[in-house]
């Protein structure tokens, strides 16, 4: 009787070990294919990825869905779904315009780029991208760009 108890401890030892060894696997796995958050995206064209905006630049990318940005973990993505927002500096204002998605941006929005002036920013909240290589949406709290007056090349 007590050999048999011994032994029936010590298989449920064994169990019990492997059981631990196969959840701690587990969650080492879940935890390594967390996605990387991301922290900064840039306008991205056919061929430049932009970090400061001119008004010319901006317009042009509007004017070109799909809308393509290139973020800090070196992938692209499309833009889906947004909130499009200015913030003007002369007038000191902040202004919405409404929700664009990935074909579009608000039409009175696009009226107010040519209006933007060098400090000012636009600013996309609740955003919603796709990767280029798969289809799932991902959501960034916000984008924002800041316009800037490069100076002319010589």
């Amino acid at each position: 009787m007590v050999k048999k108890l011994r032994i029936r401890l010590r298989s449920n030892s064994i169990t019990l070990i492997v059981i631990m060894l196969i959840s701690s696997t587990f969650s080492s796995f879940a935890q390594n294919a967390k996605p990387v958050a991301l922290s900064k995206c840039w306008v991205k064209t056919d061929s430049l990825i932009i970090k400061e905006l001119t008004k010319e630049e901006l317009a042009a990318w509007v004017d070109h869905p799909p809308f393509r940005l290139h973020c800090d973990n070196d992938k692209n993505y499309h833009l889906k779904f947004y909130e499009f927002t200015m913030l003007t500096l002369n007038p000191f204002e902040n202004k919405s315009f409404g929700v664009g998605d990935s074909t579009m941006i608000p039409i009175l929005a696009r009226k107010a780029i040519d209006r933007l002036k060098n400090g000012d920013t636009v600013i996309l909240k609740g955003v919603e991208i796709t990767g280029d290589e798969n289809s799932e949406l991902e959501k960034l709290p916000t984008l924002s760009f800041k316009i800037v007056e490069k100076e002319p090349q010589k």
